[in-house]
């Protein structure tokens, strides 16, 4: 048996054929405004019991979407927003700074 061996051959990009990335054409937001505009806010106060009523966490004055109920504000401000003391720019107060942070990690 006879082994060919082939070099390889080095393909000629034309420009139409260059890497660009990905596009994505917009379906819920607007040209020229931030999305995080188009939300409501409001302020809530956040508090996290243990069954015998002690308190386990507290937060005044966090802002979420103003249609979300209590438990969904109380499950990201214990879950999700940083607290003081991991280092970073301090503990957040706001979903905001959240969807900020996750969304410039990925």
């Amino acid at each position: 048996m006879e082994e060919t061996i082939r070099k390889p051959v080095k393909a000629e990009k034309s420009p139409k054929h260059q890497r660009r990335g990905l596009a994505f054409r917009r379906h819920f937001t607007s040209e020229g405004t931030p999305p995080l505009e188009a939300v409501r806010w409001a302020r809530r106060k956040s508090v996290i019991r243990e069954p015998n009523g002690a308190v386990v966490f507290e937060l005044d004055n966090a802002e979420v979407p103003e249609d979300w109920s209590q438990l969904a504000t109380d499950i990201v401000v214990s879950k999700y927003f940083r607290k003081a003391g991991v280092p970073g720019t301090g503990h957040e107060v706001s979903v905001r700074q959240v969807i900020h942070r996750i969304a410039h990690t990925i």
